[in-house]
């Protein structure tokens, strides 16, 4: 196990999975299944942590003597805040609406992926003990870099996100957030919406990405699965 690996484990303390050099990511969706399912009469939520180095920098600044009052504190200040608000506090994509594109909706993690062919080296699974998803960027308080979110922010609009569109945290990395959805957009119309609360939410998706809102938006209609990152 490397340093980061234990240093988040040492943080977190909860109950974990960790996967070394697997050849495929079958085991870790499966456990990952399976734990979900668990999680909901036991009370817990499974998420997927890539660490490095990258991460764990960010976490530093956390003692794990203290980190249940920080990410109370953190909760505290997500339920202050109105996503709608932050959305609009966030960049606009005027001038960003290009068409709509022939795109397969987003149906494949891959955040714990080195490259096409090779998985990160160490993947952790953990059980977080809480039954609201939006929580779980307290819990790896990654953001407030660049254009990306702060972790009171990243709550306020994941539990937002979740009860419209059932949008539950999956994976996190230093830069990335996944998210698996149960009730994705349906409709062109809808999918736009989403598309310009997501461009707010982490512009590099279309910048970097997809290019203009409606082509995001042609990938999220019945998508189960939503990407973020930030560069």
């Amino acid at each position: 196990m490397t340093e980061e690996c234990q240093q988040i484990i040492d943080l977190l303390h909860c109950e974990y999975q960790l996967f070394i050099d697997e050849t495929d990511d079958k085991r870790l969706l499966a456990t990952w299944q399976q734990w979900r399912e668990e999680g909901e009469k036991a009370g817990f939520i499974p998420l997927i942590i890539v660490p490095d180095s990258t991460l764990t920098d960010m976490l530093e600044e956390f003692d794990p003597t203290s980190f249940a009052e920080d990410r109370r504190q953190m909760i505290c200040e997500a339920e202050k805040l109105d996503a709608q608000a932050l959305f609009a506090r966030y960049p606009s994509g005027d001038g960003m609406t290009g068409e709509f594109t022939d795109t397969m909706p987003n149906d494949q993690f891959c955040s714990w992926w080195h490259d096409e062919e090779q998985l990160c080296k160490e993947i952790l699974l953990v059980k977080i003990p809480t039954r609201n998803p939006w929580e779980l960027a307290a819990w790896v308080p990654m953001g407030g870099f660049n254009s990306c979110p702060s972790p009171a922010e990243q709550i306020a609009v994941f539990r937002w996100w979740y009860e419209q569109y059932g949008a539950i945290p999956v994976a996190v990395t230093h830069d990335v957030w996944e998210m698996s959805v149960s009730r994705p957009p349906q409709s062109d119309e809808d999918a736009e919406k989403l598309a310009n609360e997501q461009f707010a939410f982490c512009e590099d998706i279309v910048t970097q990405g997809m290019e203009s809102i409606r082509a995001l938006a042609s990938m999220l209609k019945n998508a189960p699965v939503w990407y973020f990152w930030w560069d």
